[in-house]
C-alpha cells in the first residue's frame, strides 16, 4: 500500500511539465514531494533500524559505514541518518507524522538532538 503510494507520488511529480504548470499544479507538487520525502525517510529509518540489529549480531556492517558507503555522503550525514531512524524507532508518532509528510527530517533531526541531551534513565521513562 505505501509501496503504491509512492508510486503514485512519484509519477505526479515526476510527469509534471514545469515549464508550462499552473501556480496551483506547482503548489500541489510541492506538496506531493513534501509527502513523497516523508514516506521515503521513513522506510529509510525502518531500513537503518533493521541494519542496526543485524549489525548488532554480525550479520551486518555497522550501519553507519553501510549508509555512507551506500549514500556516497560524509560519515557525519551516515551518523545523522543513523541517529534519525533511531529516533523514528523510539517516536513511533513522529515516524507516522513524517510518512504522512507532516513533518520533515528537520523536526525528526531535532527531536534527536533534544532526546540526546536527556540522560538515558529519564529518556527510557518516556
Amino acid at each position: 500500500m505505501v509501496g503504491m503510494e509512492i508510486a503514485r507520488l512519484a509519477e505526479r511529480v515526476g510527469g509534471l511539465d514545469v515549464d508550462s504548470s499552473t501556480a496551483g499544479s506547482l503548489t500541489a507538487a510541492l506538496s506531493d514531494l513534501r509527502a513523497l520525502r516523508g514516506r521515503l525517510s521513513s522506510i529509510e529509518g525502518k531500513i537503518t533500524r533493521r541494519l542496526g540489529e543485524l549489525a548488532e549480531v554480525g550479520a551486518a556492517a555497522p550501519v553507519t559505514d553501510t549508509i555512507g558507503r551506500t549514500s556516497k555522503g560524509s560519515r557525519r550525514e551516515a551518523e545523522k541518518t543513523r541517529r534519525r531512524g533511531e529516533t523514528l524507532g523510539d517516536a513511533p508518532t513522529m515516524e507516522g507524522h513524517l510518512e504522512k509528510g507532516r513533518v520533515s527530517d528537520a523536526h525528526v533531526d531535532a527531536l534527536a538532538a533534544a532526546l540526546g541531551r536527556i540522560d538515558a534513565s529519564t529518556r527510557a521513562e518516556m
